[in-house]
């Protein structure tokens, strides 16, 4: 329970940065008048986390928190065990398009509220009213808040239940998913109604994805041996 709630604590931080940068981006963007700005304080954000990666993280032998006494063997070795682990295969299949639709929501997203929401308003008088750094800035708060919520909320649900479902893990991560669907799929068929509406729906599709976050990390570290962890 220890190391799921540190997972949480660390994975929480790539749905909510994420939510962030479209903030960041969309205000700089506009306030320079120059999109490319927005992406030119990237760089300046990355440089703060490598030198804190190489002057302040302090990273633990391989193992140590499981007290594993495992000598490491041979790359060939590792990627065969792997393969063979049916657990550890389908689980990184899964998240591969778990991590697919995340990245497609973040990227079409804005674009598609932004689209539906002007279809919607026509030529009413407050239509100018509606822009893209607009509506990538709130869409950036919404997940930003989907991130914060869903992620630690997806490992406190997963811990509760695994003292009595053994499986917990995965069944919380396929229920999750499976009801995110349609919230989604309604979530941006309402932007051409309701604006408000499709951010509601968006952001209850965010916290079930961001809900998974977690919980496969945590999943991948106890199907797999520490030595082979770092394959």
């Amino acid at each position: 329970d220890q190391r799921s709630s540190v997972l949480a604590l660390f994975y929480f931080a790539i749905p909510v940065g994420t939510g962030l940068g479209y903030i960041v981006g969309s205000e700089v963007a506009g306030a320079t008048d120059d999109w490319r700005w927005g992406l030119r304080v990237t760089p300046i954000m990355g440089a703060l986390a490598v030198f804190m990666i190489i002057f302040i993280m302090q990273d633990p032998e391989r193992g140590a928190a499981d007290g594993s006494k495992l000598k490491p063997t041979s790359p060939i070795s590792d990627l065969k065990s792997l393969v063979r682990n049916k657990s550890y295969v389908f689980a990184t299949i899964a998240f591969t398009c778990v991590c697919y639709v995340a990245g497609a929501l973040m990227w079409w997203g804005p674009n598609f509220a932004f689209v539906g929401a002007k279809a919607a308003c026509g030529n009413k008088a407050n239509c100018g009213d509606i822009t893209l750094a607009n509506v990538s800035f709130k869409f950036g708060i919404v997940m930003t808040l989907s991130g914060l919520l869903g992620v630690p909320a997806g490992s406190y649900i997963s811990q509760i239940i695994r003292h009595q479902v053994p499986n917990a893990d995965p069944i919380v991560c396929a229920v999750t998913l499976l009801v995110s669907v349609p919230i989604l799929f309604f979530g941006f068929v309402t932007a051409n109604y309701s604006l408000s509406l499709c951010y509601g729906l968006t952001f209850f599709a965010g916290l079930l994805l961001n809900a998974n976050w977690s919980i496969v990390s945590d999943m991948t570290m106890y199907i797999v041996i520490p030595t082979r962890r770092g394959v």
